[in-house]
């Protein structure tokens, strides 16, 4: 038996309260770079989104005598066949409700380009929100879904790229601060800050595998941020080709085998884009999806491709 628990206690304390402030840190830190890399791949969607997808929506719409199921997509970018078939049907839907709302002029849409807002003034949020009722990063998020094809819940894609959700910390009792009330508790005082003690070393050892979860999914998000990049960035230049040619003649029933082509090249391009910001990079559990490993290395292949 301790001859002065209270002072065992006071001692166990201090170093329990040490250590819930060590886990809360990283914590944080791992949250805080999971937000990041979110945050970056939302910029990567959205530059793309209008740099690419909606120009090429726009530019489609303006064709005649010609839908995108017509064209031999999977013929001019082949990378599209080790895709998933749901996930590659979804970007085509996607490319298509933009074009139609670009052919449309839909929400006050530009001709030749298209904006979230557009999508949104015909779309809801999987919660049954309009998504012209939302704003800021909600909307982005909900626009982002529904070009997915639906929430995860709602059976659709969902959002690319979310992020782990950490399992959540023990707070630490206030026993650990409150040193004045251990001096009349004495050995019960010892006996409640081992079970803190306890209660953290679970604690860290759940973080420590949520954490490992978090990283993965942040490297993740990485890779698709710099797939989408590159899939716009050798996309946009074949754009102003499709541009030029429809300016000069909007009748794709008269094109050439090198102009059908052309424009078939760039419909696959939409639809891999589409494709890759509709794919879940994690699961329900936070872990990486197999889905995004396929999608990610046959987009990359493509990028690579037309890059060379």
């Amino acid at each position: 038996m301790r001859l002065f628990p209270i002072f065992d206690a006071k001692s166990l304390a201090e170093e329990n309260e040490k250590e819930h402030k060590s886990i809360v840190k990283t914590k944080e830190a791992a949250e805080k770079r999971a937000v990041g890399a979110q945050e970056r791949l939302d910029k990567a969607y959205t530059k793309e989104f209008d740099g690419y997808l909606s120009p090429f929506a726009g530019q489609f719409a303006r064709l005649r005598n010609v839908e995108l199921s017509d064209l031999p997509t999977i013929t001019a970018v082949p990378e599209l066949k080790a895709m998933d078939v749901k996930l590659r049907a979804v970007g085509i839907k996607a490319v298509e409700g933009l074009a139609a709302l670009a052919g449309g002029g839909a929400a006050g849409a530009a001709a030749g380009g298209l904006t979230f807002a557009a999508v949104g003034a015909f779309a809801a949020a999987s919660t049954g929100t309009a998504i012209s009722a939302l704003s800021g990063a909600a909307a982005t998020s909900a626009t982002l879904a529904w070009l997915g094809g639906g929430s995860l819940a709602a059976g659709g894609f969902g959002v690319a790229g979310g992020t782990a959700v950490l399992a959540g910390v023990v707070a630490a009792p206030v026993l650990i601060a409150a040193y004045g009330f251990l001096w009349w508790k004495g050995e019960d005082a010892y006996q409640d800050q081992v079970k803190v003690k306890q209660q953290l070393v679970e604690a860290r050892s759940d973080l420590v595998v949520q954490v490992a979860k978090v990283d993965a999914a942040v490297q993740r998000i990485k890779d698709t941020a710099r797939v989408v990049r590159s899939l716009g960035a050798c996309g946009r230049p074949r754009l102003q080709k499709l541009t030029d040619l429809i300016d000069s003649n909007d009748d794709y029933a008269t094109y050439s085998p090198a102009q059908r082509a052309l424009v078939a090249e760039l419909a696959g391009i939409a639809t891999a884009l589409a494709a890759v910001i509709a794919c879940p990079v994690i699961d329900d559990n936070g872990l990486v999806t197999s889905l995004s490993d396929e999608t990610l290395a046959a987009a990359n292949t493509l990028a690579d491709r037309l890059a060379a």
